[in-house]
């Protein structure tokens, strides 16, 4: 296997699916079902980036990656239980950040993939499915340099950060249907952030991991 850290989701309990860059620059595929791990397969697509996995619902399952070629690429698991593999265009030089969540609209909650990366000149641009892939759309931005990140506390909700050129790390909030606008979190941090994800103590506040100038940092954030 490739230096890349494996991308890992579960979609019921007992069940983990997990995706690693192989040698020759394909996917790699494995799950643990039944209390044990079935054999590693080959997939299809390509990669010399980082892997991102995620999933709405049961059998459900989604890697997002930029390819070979620079395009942003979706592989997902068909009805047929074969994966196949979609190019979503754009053109970025770092890996992409994406989240499944369910968006509510009136009574109805609609599962929607995002899908984000950084385009020309820093710009963060994002593309979204319903029932069928949008156009990309720009969210402006700081620069951004380096893999974006996004989590997710629950239905409507996505919390994005990057890294700007000044080294600073921004931040972007959507709720519902909308954007809140770039936030500055401020200071100075050696690379795009490590990780984010909400904690489990219920308060309502989500941790950014980061490296610092010679220390690792994590920034406790309150939800928008």
């Amino acid at each position: 296997m490739a230096n890349e850290i494996p991308a890992a989701v579960s979609w019921d309990l007992g069940r983990i699916d997990v995706f690693a860059l192989g040698k020759n620059g394909h996917i790699q595929y494995n799950f643990f079902a039944i209390g044990r791990w079935n054999s590693w397969r080959q997939l299809d697509a390509t990669t010399n980036s980082a892997l991102i996995a995620t999933s709405l619902i049961r059998n459900d399952l989604h890697i997002w990656i930029r390819g070979t070629d620079n395009h942003i690429w979706h592989v997902g698991l068909g009805a047929n239980g074969a994966f196949f593999n979609e190019d979503l265009g754009g053109g970025t030089n770092y890996a992409p950040a994406a989240i499944s969540i369910f968006v509510r609209s009136g009574n109805i909650k609609i599962g929607k993939h995002f899908v984000f990366h950084v385009g020309g000149e820093g710009s963060i641009f994002y593309k979204v499915w319903g029932s069928t892939w949008g156009p990309w759309i720009s969210l402006g931005g700081p620069g951004a340099i380096g893999q974006p990140r996004v989590t997710s506390a629950g239905e409507s909700h996505i919390e994005l950060i990057v890294q700007g050129k000044d080294l600073a790390y921004y931040r972007n909030t959507f709720n519902i249907a909308f954007w809140g606008g770039w936030q500055s979190l401020g200071g100075m941090f050696a690379s795009a952030p490590t990780n984010i994800g909400y904690g489990i103590n219920g308060d309502n506040t989500f941790n950014v991991a980061a490296m610092g100038v010679g220390m690792d940092l994590v920034l406790s954030l309150i939800r928008s």
